[in-house]
């Protein structure tokens, strides 16, 4: 699951919230130097990643993926999961996308002050460029792949990503339906 996934996964806006968010950026055991409520949310991050990386939908489609992403295929399914959620977003939440992102926005800017640095400067970035809203077309799921292959290893294949995604849209789209619903159970007993 990437950003917009994790966010979704969590309704209510609290320090659990906030642990979910930036837990990317907290290695280890580091977690332990944040209050209980945060941990709890970056333990939940990992229990959601776990879970994603090993579920039968992720591996079918980390398959399409595989030959021209690598190792990297399995970034590339978090950020196409993305696409599905943001493009599909009515089906799954009662807010607009636009009113959800403005709302998890205002939100993140007033807890800035608890993140991580890394995520203190990614978060303006994130805003601004209205990532949550990016990924609800394609042609944002094309700008940010492009934009991970110049800051990373991974491969400047956003066009050939693009293609796989067009050519198994149906199949891909039933793949994040299946995992979403599954994940949504698991998150709905710790929220």
């Amino acid at each position: 699951m990437n950003i917009l996934a994790h966010t979704y996964l969590l309704q209510n806006l609290d320090d659990v919230f906030i642990g979910n968010y930036i837990s990317d950026a907290v290695k280890g055991n580091n977690y332990k130097e944040y209050p209980k409520s945060v941990q709890q949310g970056i333990m939940l991050h990992r229990k959601i990643d776990s879970f994603t990386d090993k579920h039968e939908s992720t591996l079918k489609c980390k398959k399409l993926f595989y030959p021209i992403y690598g190792h990297h295929s399995s970034v590339v399914i978090d950020i196409v999961f993305d696409y599905f959620l943001a493009s599909q977003w009515n089906k799954y939440h009662k807010l607009s996308l636009s009113e959800y992102s403005c709302n998890i926005y205002t939100y993140l800017k007033k807890k800035m002050w608890i993140m991580p640095e890394r995520i203190q400067y990614l978060t303006p970035y994130l805003i601004e460029n209205n990532w949550f809203e990016l990924y609800s077309n394609l042609n944002g799921i094309e700008r940010v792949l492009s934009g991970m292959s110049k800051r990373t290893s991974m491969p400047a294949k956003a066009n050939e990503a693009i293609s796989i995604i067009n050519k198994n849209n149906e199949e891909l789209f039933v793949q994040f339906d299946t995992l979403i619903n599954d994940i949504s159970q698991i998150s709905r007993g710790i929220n």
